[in-house]
C-alpha cells in the first residue's frame, strides 16, 4: 500500500500516471477560474475526483459525477476491485476536503436531467467516449449526440471546460475544425477559446476548449 506522509497533498500529483497529462490541464483550468472565483463546479466522468479534489481545497463546492463501477487508476494507491467513487470519497477524507467535494455514482444523463445549474462544468477526457452507444461498438446518431452536448451545456451557469478526442469526433460527426462553432451554437456560449492542444504523446489528439456565457 501507499506510504502517506503528514502531508498528503505533497503526493497530490504523484497521484497522476505519466502517460496522462492532468497536471497541464488542472493549472491551465486554475489559472483561469482564478479571476471568476465560481462558487460550485460539477465534475463530469470524475473517476478518483482528481479535479474534484483540487477545486474543493480552494473553496468551491465540488460534485463528482462517474458510473464506472471499476477502478482504472493504476498503481498501488488504490484497490483495483474498489469502485472510483467509494475511491474518490476515500481520498477527499484523506486530503480533508470530504465537506466540499461530493461523489455520486450515476449514469450521466440520468443526473443531468435531474439536477440543478453549477457555475462551472468539466467534461474532461469524456465526452468521445458519447460518439458510441452503450456496447462499444455501434455509433450513436448525430442528432442524439448534439442533444447530449446541448444537455451538458445547459447546466453550466458561466462556464464549461470541454477536452475532446479528434480521432474519435473526426471519424463520426464532428470534425477538429468545426469544433469551436459547434460548441458555440449547440451550447448557446457566447464565446468558445481553445486553451491547447495535449502536448503528451498519449493524448496527443485532444483538445481542451473554455466556453463562456
Amino acid at each position: 500500500h501507499h506510504e502517506w506522509n503528514t502531508d498528503p497533498w505533497g503526493h497530490y500529483y504523484a497521484e497522476i500516471g505519466t502517460e496522462i497529462d492532468k497536471r497541464a490541464k488542472l493549472d491551465a483550468i486554475a489559472n483561469l477560474l482564478e479571476d471568476i472565483r465560481p462558487s460550485n463546479v460539477l465534475d463530469l466522468g470524475c473517476n478518483t475526483g482528481f479535479f474534484s479534489h483540487y477545486f474543493a481545497r480552494v473553496g468551491m463546492e465540488a460534485t463528482g459525477i462517474d458510473s464506472n463501477s471499476h477502478n482504472s487508476v493504476k498503481g498501488t494507491t488504490v484497490d483495483a476491485a474498489t469502485s472510483v467513487i467509494d475511491t474518490a470519497n476515500r481520498l477527499a477524507r484523506l486530503y480533508g476536503v470530504s465537506k466540499n467535494a461530493h461523489f455520486i455514482e450515476s449514469e450521466i444523463q440520468p443526473f443531468l436531467a435531474d439536477f440543478k445549474q453549477f457555475d462551472v462544468v468539466l467534461c474532461l477526457s469524456l465526452f468521445h467516449h458519447f460518439f458510441y452507444d452503450g456496447s462499444g461498438y455501434g455509433v450513436r446518431e448525430k442528432a442524439d449526440v448534439d442533444a447530449l452536448l446541448k444537455l451538458i451545456a445547459s447546466r453550466a451557469k458561466q462556464l464549461m471546460y470541454f477536452e475532446i478526442d479528434h480521432r474519435t469526433s473526426d471519424k463520426n460527426c464532428w470534425l477538429e475544425a468545426d469544433l469551436p462553432k459547434i460548441l458555440k451554437e449547440k451550447g448557446d456560449f457566447k464565446q468558445v477559446n481553445i486553451i491547447g492542444l495535449s502536448t503528451d504523446a498519449f493524448v496527443r489528439y485532444r483538445s481542451l476548449y473554455e466556453c463562456v456565457r
